[in-house]
């Protein structure tokens, strides 16, 4: 015969069994509620990288821009600065070609004044030798017609005088062509060397003149190498300034098409005020290379 099961002893068991369920219920519940924190947690948890990462680039646009404005204002002060150096240094080489010129022009204006005074004497010189010819020559056919007068003078008185009076005048016509030959020779001879003497100095003047020139080339030259060479070091600076000009624009274009592409649009006045600021910075990079 089966022993009797106590009632108590069932209840207990039941008692039991309803606690171990009720206990499981609330593992269960306690699991399902850590489950939903969990992802509740995972879900804040993105929410908030997604947030520190919009804010991160909100950040870096606004140092960006930031950075690019006090840049722009560096950047202009130092072309400003060396365009102004430049134009100084510009100014003193063009003092000083005028200078060397001026005095280029001065040396050279001196002996070609003393040239010309020397060419004056000379024609002066040749002036009076013509005139000393022309009165010889007249002096001569005054001889020769007071000659033929006294031949045919002679012819008339008496035969005995004849012979010395023709003597008498053909000596004297003797003396004067001597004395006028001896007189030309003497003039040719003060001619010929004051001929010799203003060939030496015209040649004197001119291997100075060659000289001069060539000296004042080299100088000229040389003024010109160290204006090309800080015209060359000026358009160096002035194209690394823009360059970072155009980096700054390419920056400020690509950052405005990142938050565009984020969905943010820009207003009128920011787009104005990009087109501007661009169109500025773009003009003084093709002026500022101009002016060398």
């Amino acid at each position: 015969m089966p022993k009797k099961v106590k009632k108590g002893r069932g209840k207990a068991e039941e008692g039991r069994l309803v606690q171990q369920q009720e206990r499981a219920q609330a593992v269960e519940e306690m699991n399902r509620k850590e489950e939903m924190l969990t992802l509740f947690l995972k879900d804040k948890l993105q929410k908030e990288q997604r947030n520190t990462a919009v804010n991160w680039l909100k950040l870096t646009e606004v140092w960006r821009s930031t950075l690019r404005q006090s840049r722009e204002v560096e950047l202009r002060a130092e072309v400003e600065v060396q365009r102004q150096a430049f134009e100084r240094q510009l100014d003193d080489r063009d003092s000083v070609i005028e200078v060397r010129s001026g005095s280029v022009v001065a040396l050279t204006a001196k002996p070609l004044q003393e040239d010309l005074l020397n060419l004056q004497k000379l024609r002066s010189l040749l002036t009076e030798k013509t005139e000393k010819n022309q009165s010889h020559r007249r002096s001569i056919d005054r001889l020769q017609v007071s000659e033929r007068v006294q031949q045919r003078g002679d012819r008339t008185a008496d035969t005995t005088l004849l012979p010395s009076l023709r003597q008498a005048a053909s000596q004297r016509l003797k003396d004067t062509l001597s004395r006028v030959k001896t007189e030309n020779r003497l003039q040719a001879e003060e001619q010929r060397a004051a001929r010799d003497e203003l060939k030496k100095k015209c040649q004197q003047l001119q291997d100075w003149l060659t000289q001069t020139r060539c000296q004042a080339g080299g100088r000229l030259a040389r003024l010109s190498v160290q204006g090309d060479n800080a015209s060359t070091k000026l358009q160096a600076a002035i194209s690394k300034v823009c360059v970072c000009v155009s980096v700054c624009v390419c920056e400020s274009h690509s950052s405005s098409l990142s938050c565009s592409s984020r969905g943010r649009r820009f207003s009128v006045s920011e787009k104005s005020a990009f087109s501007l600021r661009t169109t500025q910075m773009f003009r003084c990079c093709r002026h500022l290379p101009r002016r060398l």
